[in-house]
């Protein structure tokens, strides 16, 4: 097929143009480095190569900037390139960037496990939740978090103390309290100490 036009489009990406219209795009690393002309006859397999080259470096762009605004896991990177591409190259993309070292599954487990304990206070089963959320397996997610020393009462009562400051003085209060905990991943026998240690008589279950 015969190139009769090249392009800049709008975007900044450079056209490709037949007898029969508009092909496809390239990025300009792509554009440059291919070193294809007006006028050049391409075969459809040199086409087709050119074409998915382009696709590879968009996506992996696109993978460079998701990684620029925050972290994420592998899994994480990989489900959000699949919005806009197939299977294989997300795949691809996502273990590229683990391969630079901008992924690190063990690091970003440790660091998001972190900030869920100590700084929003979130009980072990809602920070395992979110870990597995983020693409984080289970086994790992669990391991993680139950390696942080902080003691989950104690971390009950840092929430009750931030989320109720002005104290639980009546049953409806409790109520709200008691579900707020557990909504963020506490366990039954964490609430009804926190409760008591913060004023409360136990928080019955039933």
């Amino acid at each position: 097929m015969k190139i009769t036009e090249i392009k800049q489009l709008k975007n900044g990406r450079y056209g490709l143009f037949s007898l029969e219209g508009y092909l496809f795009s390239l990025d300009e690393e792509t554009y440059v480095l291919c070193g294809v002309k007006t006028g050049d006859e391409l075969l459809e397999d040199e086409l087709e190569s050119l074409k998915e080259q382009a696709a590879d470096k968009k996506v992996r762009d696109k993978a460079f900037m998701l990684l620029s605004y925050r972290d994420h896991s592998k899994q994480e990177l990989k489900k959000k390139l699949l919005r806009t591409t197939d299977e294989e190259t997300a795949e691809a993309a996502a273990e590229k960037m683990q391969q630079l070292g901008l992924i690190n599954d063990e690091k970003y487990a440790k660091t998001f496990a972190l900030e869920l304990i100590m700084r929003r206070n979130f009980g072990n089963i809602r920070a395992i939740y979110e870990l597995t959320k983020r693409g984080i397996n289970r086994e790992d997610a669990k391991a993680v978090v139950e390696s942080i020393e902080d003691d989950p009462l104690a971390r009950a009562e840092r929430y009750l103390s931030k989320k109720f400051s002005r104290g639980i003085l009546n049953e409806q209060t409790r109520k709200r309290a008691a579900a707020a905990l557990s909504r963020d991943g506490f366990g039954w026998e964490e609430i009804n100490k926190a409760l008591k240690n913060y004023g409360m008589e136990n928080y019955d279950a039933d």
